[in-house]
């Protein structure tokens, strides 16, 4: 541990430039050097005696505090951009972390149903719940929007995780994937060629059985790259391969406000 002091030799004999206790120090080199002792300390008190930093020889430690409360902090910088520092555990110890959206308490709850999903069609909720949209072509009008579960980008309340559950007449079945879709209003038209984000969850009721099926899991910034304050976005599921029969199917989503540095 090596800290830099500043000292100056004055000509004559007499040097008053070594203590920064009574006098202002003048750095005359480029680097002056103090090490503390192998299993040293160096503290700085205040008027009162209370310890205000304590530089640690060991672990080469800055720590910040009385004894009692002191907190350390990190000897390197953080590995990479936007972590942020934080306490990692009860002793005082600090580092970079990289900070994550959680599922929120906001949340918006989806159900529908189809009497049979269709090859690698897709299948909308609706308001209310119900028969859903279920078709084979992305561009939606503006009749069957109006009655689809659908919300307005603003970039500021982010979807960050899901629950699903499901159930549908057992049989063969490679399942269904759940998706972001998301689309851009054109002022030149009345329908929207909506954009399917990656794949929140695949295999979705692939199981051969007849009882409820479950999912759950996170969704990332990178499932919606595409979608851009201002369009339309929407929840939907997309047959993999095989048609499925009696479809009932519920989905919550969890929401959260957005981090930003």
């Amino acid at each position: 541990m090596k800290i830099t002091f500043i000292t100056e030799g004055v000509s004559g004999g007499t040097d008053t430039n070594t203590n920064i206790g009574n006098t202002d120090l003048t750095q005359t080199d480029a680097e002056r050097i103090f090490t503390i002792a192998d299993d040293g300390t160096l503290l700085f008190k205040n008027s009162e005696a209370v310890e205000v930093i304590s530089l640690a020889n060991s672990g080469a430690r800055f720590r910040i505090g009385t004894a009692a409360d002191r907190y350390t902090m990190p000897n390197a910088k953080a590995d990479a951009q936007y972590k942020a520092l934080v306490s990692q555990d009860a002793s005082g110890t600090m580092g970079f972390q990289q900070q994550t959206i959680q599922g929120g308490a906001a949340f918006v709850i989806l159900s529908g149903s189809v009497g049979t999903f269709n090859g690698t069609n897709f299948l909308f909720f609706k308001k209310n719940g119900g028969a859903g949209l279920e078709g084979s072509s992305l561009a939606i009008g503006a009749a069957n929007m109006t009655n689809l579960e659908m919300q307005i980008w603003d970039g500021n309340r982010v979807p960050s995780a899901f629950r699903f559950v499901g159930i549908r007449d057992a049989g063969a079945a490679d399942g269904c994937s759940l998706s972001i879709f998301h689309g851009t209003p054109n002022a030149s038209g009345t329908s929207v060629t909506f954009t399917e984000g990656a794949d929140l969850a695949t295999g979705l009721l692939s199981t051969d059985t007849a009882n409820f099926q479950t999912a759950s899991g996170t969704i990332a910034a990178s499932d919606y790259s595409g979608m851009a304050a201002g369009d339309f976005y929407l929840f939907g599921l997309q047959n993999i391969n095989q048609s499925m029969t009696t479809m009932k199917v519920w989905l919550t989503i969890y929401f959260s406000d957005v981090v930003k540095y």
